[in-house]
C-alpha cells in the first residue's frame, strides 16, 4: 500500500493528500457555459493537515508517493 505525503509538512498520518476536484480552475476544455464531462485538469491534492493544494502531474506523484509500513 501507498499514500501521498504533503511536500511542506513533517510525515505524519495527518499530512497525507487526498484527491479533490476545484471547480475555480479554469480549464482549457470550458468552451460552454455547462461542462458536463468531468476533467482531469481540474483534480488536485489537498493535504488533510495544513490545507495547500496541490495540482496533479506524473512528477509529482512519483516524488510525494510513500509506501506504508507495517508494524
Amino acid at each position: 500500500m501507498h499514500y501521498y505525503a504533503c511536500p511542506y509538512c513533517l510525515s505524519c498520518e495527518e499530512a497525507k493528500l487526498v484527491e479533490s476536484t476545484m471547480e475555480e480552475i479554469e480549464c482549457k476544455y470550458d468552451k460552454e457555459d455547462i461542462c458536463e464531462e468531468r476533467h482531469k485538469c481540474k483534480d488536485t491534492l489537498t493535504c488533510e493537515k495544513c490545507k495547500e493544494i496541490f495540482t496533479v502531474t506524473k512528477k509529482f506523484l512519483k516524488e510525494q508517493k510513500k509506501k506504508i509500513k507495517d508494524g
